[in-house]
């Protein structure tokens, strides 16, 4: 059978820079095809280079941050694909709260938390060849 448009470019191949199971999920139940590639990216050394010299450090900031260092640094490996990196920060009153420790911290964080309201900052970056080509933050 012949192809239909013999002039088409085949799709990119898109690849999720996360290990997140969350993640994985959301694209599979949009019925995207997909692979995985896991970023070795230092989160808290971005973390810690964007509060350098005491500068106070926009929580909406370092997601598009890490999520575009995990999107850019995936794809410059796999030159043309569409790569796909996430990042979430969750932020009270201004301190970001990293991914906790063990349960006691969890639990620390929790109650922290408990009636107070908090947010939560999702980052999600495409990116191409190595430059971020779409970003939302929410």
């Amino acid at each position: 059978m012949a192809d239909a448009n013999p002039g088409a470019a085949a799709p990119p191949r898109v690849i999720l820079a996360s290990g997140s199971a969350a993640r994985r999920s959301l694209l599979k139940d949009a019925g995207l095809a997909f692979e995985v590639a896991l970023p070795d990216v230092d989160e808290e050394a971005i973390r810690e280079s964007l509060s350098a010299e005491g500068n106070e450090v926009d929580p909406v900031d370092v997601a598009e941050v890490l999520a575009r260092a995990k999107a850019e640094m995936v794809s410059r490996e796999h030159p043309g694909a569409l790569v796909i990196g996430g990042d979430q920060v969750l932020a009270l009153d201004g301190e970001i709260y990293g991914k906790a420790a063990d349960m006691a911290e969890a639990r620390r964080y929790l109650l922290e938390m408990r009636g107070r309201r908090h947010e939560l900052h999702a980052a999600v970056v495409l990116a191409l060849d190595g430059e971020t080509v779409w970003s939302m933050t929410d």
